[in-house]
């Protein structure tokens, strides 16, 4: 997906850039999470495309982003995981740190590879994640709580292709 885009006429903006007829906006959230495709099908439905990682290793669409309105806005948005199926009830959050499962009355699954989600947007961020996200950083730091216990080691056993540390928690109970 690329730049930030105006619709013909200057009524949507979505970022980063697809054009689409509604002032929505959307923004990914993390870089390790999914989101291949955004695209706009009416004036009120949206399909995400979350495409897995690396199948047949890990058929699990992660998928994470912020959606907002110029003004509020009832909308629909189609996860459409197209070569997986739908594994993550959908997390939301206003802030970004605290998550919650979106309202079961907002959630449908019309086939095994689609969710549909009705969503209220507005000028605020609406955070949408399979799961509440966690940096590097976080999951280091958890990983140095863990160890104080005295069943825990923690060990590095590797490096990414981003030269990033693979850690290794071994509990002895």
């Amino acid at each position: 997906m690329g730049e930030n885009a105006r619709c013909p006429g200057g009524r949507l903006r979505l970022y980063p850039g697809s054009c689409c007829r509604t002032r929505s906006v959307l923004s990914a959230l993390v870089s390790a999470a999914r989101l291949n495709d955004f695209r706009q099908e009416d004036d009120s439905t949206f399909r995400a495309s979350i495409l897995p990682e690396n199948t047949p290793v890990n058929p699990s669409p992660w998928y994470a982003f912020r959606l907002w309105a110029e003004q509020e806005q009832d909308v629909r948005l189609v996860l459409d995981y197209t070569h997986a199926r739908h594994r993550y009830f959908p997390k939301v959050s206003q802030d970004g740190k605290t998550w919650e499962a979106l309202d079961s009355s907002r959630f449908s699954m019309p086939d095994k590879e689609d969710a549909l989600l009705a969503l209220r947007l507005s000028p605020d961020t609406l955070w949408l994640a399979a799961q509440a996200p966690a940096s590097a950083r976080q999951v280091g730091q958890w990983c140095a709580r863990q160890r104080l216990h005295p069943a825990v080691q923690w060990d590095t056993i590797g490096r990414s292709r981003l030269g990033r540390a693979l850690w290794m928690l071994d509990l002895y109970l």
